[in-house]
């Protein structure tokens, strides 16, 4: 074989490698670009609805919701909110005890701990009611339950997945941040005020790493809304922002 014709097999060679590289790549990137998007999609979606609890638990503290994760980071850190938390349960009537009323009838020590005298009453007044419906042979009986009012940390009345310093962070964005914005809507002949709130993920930081050929930037996934009260997760495209 001689120089000229080796030339034209290796061009050749090459040329067809190229091709099946070019077939290839046309074949199998959109799916591969789909099972990206897919994972991604579904951490933001599953993020957001972290994002939920946050918003829900910041409301609870202070009637309304906010457009900043400092503020949301804060509150959730450092507040705390009031809870009722009741033991006992219901019968035909009930009666119920606060805390030391319940320590004199149950003859529970005073000098203990309140989480100590707190599980004592719990387990006291669940036997007395079960006592009570014993021997009442089916008539109306008066149960008992106790309530204490507490102050509880707002963080510790939901169950993050994650840090709250971390829920700003679009996942796979490379630090990336969502957009969180918050209103007050005003419904109604009664002009009821309800805070709203709405946070945003765009294309271009969710698929930022992915094929650009496969995906409008200004794409993306919103969840809430600032028009009505809703936490309902979309998908959307630019033509609806």
């Amino acid at each position: 074989m001689n120089i000229g014709k080796l030339i034209i097999n290796i061009v050749l060679t090459l040329a067809i490698i190229g091709l099946v590289y070019i077939l290839a790549d046309e074949l199998f990137s959109p799916y591969f670009f789909e099972q990206s998007k897919e994972k991604k999609y579904k951490a933001v979606k599953s993020q957001m609805d972290e994002i939920v609890k946050a918003q829900t638990a910041y409301k609870d503290a202070t009637g309304q919701f906010t457009g900043s994760f400092d503020s949301l980071a804060m509150v959730l850190k450092n507040d705390s909110i009031m809870q009722v938390r009741s033991y006992g349960e219901e019968g035909d009537t009930v009666k119920i005890l606060g805390v030391t009323e319940a320590i004199e009838f149950f003859e529970i020590d005073p000098t203990l701990p309140k989480d100590e005298a707190l599980r004592r009453i719990s387990r006291a007044v669940t036997q007395y009611n079960q006592q009570l419906k014993e021997s009442g042979a089916g008539e109306s009986i008066t149960t008992y339950k106790v309530e204490d009012t507490a102050f509880i940390p707002v963080l510790q009345t939901i169950d993050l997945k994650m840090s709250v310093d971390s829920l700003r962070y679009i996942p796979y964005a490379g630090g990336d941040t969502f957009e969180m914005r918050s209103d007050v809507l005003v419904v109604g002949l009664g002009r009821v005020k309800v805070p709203v709130f709405e946070v945003i993920a765009y294309n271009r930081s969710i698929l930022k790493t992915d094929d650009a050929r496969y995906y409008d930037p200004d794409d993306g996934i919103k969840l809430g809304s600032l028009t009505e009260a809703t936490t309902d997760i979309i998908e959307f495209d630019d033509d609806e922002e």
